[in-house]
């Protein structure tokens, strides 16, 4: 199955990284170009015990790679304060906006 994780935080990371390690070729999308490039380099762009090597595999599977094209299916927000988890509105704002920026461009281009 080909799916498309966007954004590159704890919860996104460890989703395309393990859903990678279930056979999924997994694209990530952030809009962080440092991010992206540590993903594409096999290396974490946030610590969690184990990610490091599940995402250093995949990679070098062909099975996880990061980019900033903004093809979406699967939405990942951050998840809040560790104490009372919240839906941050603010993250779901900002993708928005950036699937809005990229329709535009889509758009200009094809004009």
């Amino acid at each position: 199955m080909q799916i498309t994780v966007v954004g590159m935080g704890y919860v996104g990371t460890v989703a395309a990284a393990c859903l990678a390690d279930s056979g999924n070729d997994v694209v990530v999308i952030d809009i962080n170009p440092t991010k992206i490039a540590q993903l594409n380099a096999g290396q974490s762009p946030v610590m969690e015990f184990g990610l490091a090597e599940l995402i250093a595999q995949n990679v070098e599977r062909g099975r996880l790679r990061a980019t900033d094209d903004l093809e979406h299916s699967f939405l990942v927000s951050g998840s809040g304060e560790l104490i009372e988890p919240t839906f941050e509105e603010g993250y779901a704002a900002d993708m928005r906006r950036e699937l809005v920026k990229q329709d535009l461009r889509e758009a200009d281009a094809d004009a």
